[in-house]
């Protein structure tokens, strides 16, 4: 045995501690030396595409415009087997092949080809998707581009400054331009989202969409970036939200609704602050624009038509306060009748105690408002919204001076039609008007769509004075002779009358005095 310098036959204690000191590190020297061999054989390279398998191939597409792209691919000394080009789907789903593989020689484990208008690529077009596919050792690489483009513009929500619209393709990271606007006595908080007059963010339940008012609107940062935000050729509105600093921010308190002809106030908290309302069926003695003062802070309104009011509060330094009031006939659209097609009936019997305001004491609806039912009815049914019915265009016909004592002036149905966006034609009052092919449009505006009215005198069956009616329907469509073609009627003053009627009869018993054509499209 072994002498050790302690005179015995076994180390010392310290001699046993410093053997295992340097057994440990032997081990972990060893073990980084096998990792650090294995890095450095280790083929790590990104793979720009996802689901590429790893160092095989890689897939992009850039300088893409409305008209062109360049596909690259990088696949690593790998053989290409093939390149194809699929019309797409926004998730990337491929809809149909529009083009065979590229070209073999056209093929290397590297390389580039601009697709514009080429052999191989002819049905390229604007707003649309496509999808590039790589086969490469049996494996496919994907990579989805668009064309579709829509453009940002930025509105500095009554800042100073300007800052330059950028067009922006729906799958690439965009980045926001700078802010370029500057409001004295406010900070920046961010981009509200507009489109169409809608605004992106959350409803009530969390979910996100475009919405007249979001529950919760949705802010972008300054130089944020964005993509997918908007698609074949939209505009997208960021305007730029701003908060006060001056530790006081404006406020506007108006009713969220009001009856029609009632008065009520819109406040503010600030001196100075021009208050701006609709002008549109204000009524006589009020003004759209009001500055508050230190005595007076709110202004009053009052309105004579039913619609929504809107009242922005402005003054320099503080940002826009804007308030919406409903204006409203009251228990007035309840009554009507809604036929199989979406037809809105209405009788002006129902309307005895809404005043027809012709200058006759006593006057009203039902005595008076054959014109202005039967044009309710056709606003109704094609607007698809009932708020027209007879006390709203009543109300609105006698305010613009279309109400007479003999009833109503037939220039209304041109006045309101065209307000509503709404194509028009009329015939009236004339032997040279009321001919076969004038009569004949009824039939086809009818089979378009569209609806009719007529007036008829005491010869018809509908009245033994003058009278307006809607004609709703076709009972028989005649393509070979339109006026042998029968139509349903719906007279305002009797329900009963609905036909259906022999449209020739309206023309050789000589019923009609005028004919006025309606509808969504163009009238042929």
């Amino acid at each position: 045995m072994k002498i050790f310098k302690n005179g015995v036959g076994r180390p010392s204690n310290k001699t046993i501690r410093n053997r295992k000191i340097i057994l440990s590190l032997s081990v972990i020297l060893s073990i980084c030396l096998i990792l650090f061999i294995t890095l450095m054989f280790t083929n790590n390279k990104p793979n720009k595409i996802k689901g590429a398998a790893k160092g095989t191939c890689d897939v992009w597409v850039d300088n893409i415009t409305n008209a062109s792209a360049v596909v690259n691919w990088d696949c690593n000394g790998n053989k290409v087997n093939s390149i194809y080009v699929y019309r797409s789907k926004k998730d990337s789903k491929a809809i149909s092949l529009i083009e065979l593989k590229i070209p073999k020689r056209k093929i290397q484990t590297k390389g580039s080809i601009k697709l514009k208008n080429s052999t191989f690529l002819k049905k390229y077009s604007a707003n649309k998707f496509y999808l590039v596919k790589v086969k490469v050792k049996n494996k496919s690489i994907k990579q989805l581009f668009s064309t579709s483009f829509y453009k940002i513009k930025y509105n500095g929500n009554g800042a100073n400054g300007n800052m330059k619209d950028q067009t922006v393709n729906y799958l690439e990271k965009t980045k926001l331009n700078s802010l370029g606007f500057e409001k004295k006595g406010y900070k920046f908080i961010g981009w509200k989202i507009s489109k169409n007059n809608l605004y992106y963010g959350k409803d009530e339940k969390g979910n996100i969409g475009w919405y007249q008012k979001p529950d919760k609107y949705t802010y972008l940062k300054d130089e944020e970036e964005i993509a997918k935000l908007g698609n074949n050729n939209d505009t997208i509105i960021l305007i730029a939200q701003w908060k006060s600093i001056t530790g006081k921010e404006l406020t506007l308190k108006c009713p969220k609704s009001v009856l029609v002809n009632r008065t009520f106030k819109c406040t503010t908290n600030i001196t100075g602050v021009t208050l701006n309302a609709t002008k549109d069926s204000l009524a006589s003695g009020y003004s759209e624009t009001f500055v508050t003062t230190k005595n007076d802070m709110a202004k009053d309104l009052k309105y004579v038509m039913p619609q929504t009011v809107e009242v922005v509060a402005t003054k320099s330094g503080y940002e826009t306060a804007k308030e919406t009031v409903e204006i409203y006939l009251d228990n007035y659209g309840d009554n009507y009748k809604e036929y199989d097609d979406g037809f809105i009936y209405y009788s002006q019997k129902d309307y005895e105690s809404f005043p027809y305001k012709s200058g006759i004491a006593n006057d009203n609806i039902a005595i008076s408002g054959c014109g202005t039912t039967s044009m309710a009815m056709v606003l109704s049914t094609l607007l698809k919204d009932k708020k027209y019915n007879p006390a709203y265009t009543t109300n609105e016909a006698c305010l613009n001076g279309y109400c007479n004592s003999y009833g109503t002036d037939s220039l209304y149905f041109g006045y309101a039609a065209k307000k509503r966006g709404l194509k028009y034609k009329l015939f009236r009052n004339s032997d040279t008007q009321m001919t076969k092919e004038n009569l004949s449009k009824v039939v086809t505006t009818l089979h378009n769509g569209g609806l009719a009215m007529v007036a008829v005198n005491a010869k018809s069956p509908f009245t033994d004075g003058g009278h307006f009616i809607a004609i709703r329907a076709l009972a028989n469509y005649d393509s070979t002779n339109l006026l042998n073609s029968t139509v349903y009627t719906a007279d305002p003053n009797h329900p009963e009358l609905t036909g259906p009627y022999k449209l020739s009869d309206f023309l050789t018993q000589k019923w009609i005095t005028g004919i006025y054509l309606f509808n969504t499209k163009e009238i042929k």
